[in-house]
């Protein structure tokens, strides 16, 4: 549930980039990564852009007309962000037994593999509003499926490192289905190693 925060959803084109790099740049956890990881088939390109090239990598996606996903904004602030689209647009994911799908649906699969929430307005529902907007934007743009690959934490902290593909109550209180979980490789320290996969039918 939402508390007191009045948000709006935005997708991310060129009008909203300023907002997009405040949220992601600079010193967050991050890293340079500008969501540009699961996009990047050539993980040595991406390791060696470095921050300043991941961000530019974007940039051109964004005014190329690549909308990579969704802002939350309060107050016009960047709070939060998910990465959504269709599953192809994230070739990455197919590198990985965790990530896999499970049965995969007929029709186009979008996934909404990413989140970040600014450290401020953590624990105050930015999460859930980003995956109801997340919803309906794929409904919008014709999935036929959204899917997630969100961790289930053993503890009641996790660092964002391991939870940037969201938390699984947050998904199950969404009205997503469990579809199955994966084991892991590196990303999930606190996840019971498994990853769930998470997914809603439309």
């Amino acid at each position: 549930m939402l508390d007191d925060l009045q948000l709006t959803f935005v997708p991310v084109t060129p009008e909203h980039w300023l907002e997009f790099e405040a949220l992601l740049g600079g010193g967050t956890e991050c890293q340079g990564c500008y969501c540009m990881w699961l996009r990047e088939p050539d993980q040595e390109l991406f390791g060696s852009r470095g921050a300043v090239g991941n961000r530019d990598a974007m940039r051109a996606l964004i005014e190329g007309g690549k909308v990579p996903g969704l802002l939350a904004l309060a107050g016009g602030l960047p709070v939060g962000w998910v990465a959504v689209g269709p599953r192809d647009d994230y070739p990455l994911l197919d590198r990985f037994v965790e990530f896999a799908t499970i049965d995969p649906p007929e029709g186009p699969l979008w996934v909404c593999p990413c989140f970040y929430v600014h450290v401020g307005y953590r624990r105050r529902g930015v999460m859930s509003g980003l995956i109801e907007a997340a919803l309906a934007y794929a409904r919008e743009q014709g999935a036929a499926a959204l899917e997630a690959y969100p961790v289930e934490p053993d503890a009641d902290y996790v660092p964002h490192g391991d939870a940037f593909g969201g938390l699984l109550n947050a998904f199950m209180a969404a009205g997503f289905d469990l579809v199955g979980r994966n084991p892991t490789e590196t990303f999930s320290a606190h996840s019971m190693g498994v990853r769930p996969v998470v997914r809603w039918t439309f």
